[in-house]
């Protein structure tokens, strides 16, 4: 799946703050503030991943705005069937960045500075495999003006929303068509 680039790599894995309306209590069940993340806005966490071209194989919006990308992840299918059920082949691996728990086929970066030339060459490394979902993210958001702006529908429509823009998005890429921004 990412050819071209480190033999073995499956997906890298990323969360992303969509901005959304503040969500009445009866919709959330008195939770509000939940929705609120840790940059002051009103949102939802697309926990997301993508292959080298962008084309997202896992993509879910389960939790509020104010989530770690972590908690996120660990509520997740394909994190169970990977970390807890071990169903990914030992030779592949999934690549993310320091918000993630680092397991034997989750590869985050060594945290830290001054660190050796082997850990600071392998974050440099892990660094380029997980652009791909940031550019994933970007060419999503620059698709697709609903997300130019904070999502004001129905709360109910939020997460159908967001799916509907990411297989739109996978059939543009499979059909090698850019987003227009990006000429």
């Amino acid at each position: 799946l990412c050819r071209g680039r480190l033999p073995g790599c499956v997906m890298a894995i990323d969360g992303l703050v969509v901005e959304t309306r503040q969500p009445f209590p009866e919709e959330v069940e008195g939770n509000v503030v939940a929705f609120r993340n840790r940059k002051g806005f009103w949102g939802v966490i697309v926990l997301a991943g993508c292959d080298s071209r962008g084309k997202f194989i896992m993509f879910t919006q389960k939790c509020s705005g104010g989530t770690n990308d972590c908690t996120a992840w660990e509520v997740t299918e394909v994190y169970d069937a990977i970390v807890n059920q071990g169903l990914l082949p030992d030779q592949f691996y999934i690549v993310g960045d320091e918000a993630f728990v680092a397991t034997e086929q989750v590869l985050t970066p060594w945290s830290g500075t001054h660190l050796n030339v082997w850990r600071d060459s392998f974050n440099y490394h892990l660094s380029a495999q997980r652009q791909v979902i940031e550019r994933a993210f970007g060419m999503m958001i620059a698709r697709f003006g609903v997300l130019w702006r904070p999502l004001r529908t129905a709360f109910s429509r939020w997460s159908l929303i967001l799916v509907v823009c990411a297989k739109v998005h996978n059939m543009l890429v499979k059909r090698n068509i850019l987003p227009t921004a990006l000429y």
